[in-house]
């Protein structure tokens, strides 16, 4: 397969960011799929590679980056890479420790985006009890910006905050956050939260856009998962627009962020789809479609967390509808 050419956005930081990337969230199970996932995304013609240090990935991406950069098939700067500081680093100091230790993982100088990876602290080996002494904004936010200073970072960014959120880091902010990762589908179309962060200069990327994949955790649950899944890619609109233009399902829910100016990091683990999953640039939705589309809106949401101790964490993000 020819590598497929994916666009850029540009970031308030002035940063050229891929608009559409691959999402590693999955692939803890099995380390060498994720190796071989990231190698098969590389020659696809992927740039932006999406993890987590929650995500226990890190290494195995790193390994992929480094060879793939030693076979020739690209340069570190053609890359951008994202990573996210996990609930039980939110000190200022844990942040910067953070930040190294998956630079270190990924045995990279430095990476192009990181992320806060939701906004409610936990107590480190607690399983998720809510660590009330955190101030996410004047002791992680903080944080954040001292990974950026110290180099282990170019932007950084936030990820699961609702607009308050948005706005009260914005407030204490000197580095200013450059996007907001947040689940996003035509189930939950992110709208709102959309023009509210573009209104600070701040873009959304959307993870989970088919609806997720089947898992049991604290924070989502199984049935809901296929029930999602299934909603989206056997929706009779999804797939007469699928029919319309000769793609699948999968393709015109991925295609309609991009449309939209969100950036998309769908995930999984097979050559076949991995191609496929970028090869949505050919064809555009028209303006109609997506608004066909934005009308299936009803609030689901694929990641939702079921735990007491998370839903009435005081920075929960979910109780606002934005």
């Amino acid at each position: 397969m020819t590598s497929i050419k994916i666009p850029d956005i540009v970031l308030s930081s002035g940063q050229k960011m891929p608009i559409l990337g691959l999402g590693t969230v999955m692939f803890g199970e099995d380390k060498n799929k994720t190796y071989q996932a990231v190698r098969e995304a590389i020659n696809a013609g992927y740039r932006l590679i999406d993890t987590a240090a929650m995500y226990q990935t890190e290494p195995e991406i790193g390994r992929a980056i480094k060879d793939s950069i030693v076979d020739g098939e690209i340069t570190r700067d053609q890359l951008f890479i994202v990573t996210k500081v996990w609930t039980d680093s939110l000190k200022r100091d844990k942040v910067l420790e953070s930040a190294k230790a998956s630079c270190e993982r990924l045995g990279l100088d430095y990476v192009d985006l990181l992320l806060v990876h939701t906004p409610m602290p936990t107590i480190p080996g607690k399983s998720f009890e809510p660590d009330n002494d955190v101030d996410i904004y004047n002791e992680t936010w903080k944080g954040m910006e001292d990974a950026q200073k110290a180099g282990f970072t170019k932007s950084i960014g936030v990820s699961n905050y609702n607009a308050k959120q948005i706005d009260e880091t914005i407030k204490v902010a000197e580095i200013k956050p450059v996007v907001n990762e947040v689940e996003s589908h035509p189930l939950l179309n992110q709208s709102k939260l959309q023009a509210h962060c573009e209104s600070r200069g701040i873009k959304l990327i959307a993870y989970s856009p088919l609806g997720g994949t089947p898992r049991k955790s604290d924070m989502s649950t199984t049935v809901t998962d296929q029930n999602v899944r299934n909603q989206l890619v056997n929706n009779d609109l999804v797939k007469k627009l699928a029919e319309k233009y000769g793609k699948s399902p999968a393709q015109i829910l991925i295609k309609y962020h991009p449309a939209r100016g969100l950036i998309v990091i769908p995930k999984s683990v097979t050559k076949e789809r991995i191609e496929q999953n970028a090869n949505i640039f050919d064809f555009d939705l028209t303006e109609q479609e997506i608004e066909q589309l934005n009308a299936l809106h009803n609030g689901t949401r694929y990641l939702h967390f079921k735990t007491s101790s998370i839903v009435n964490h005081k920075n929960f993000p979910f109780h606002d509808e934005y």
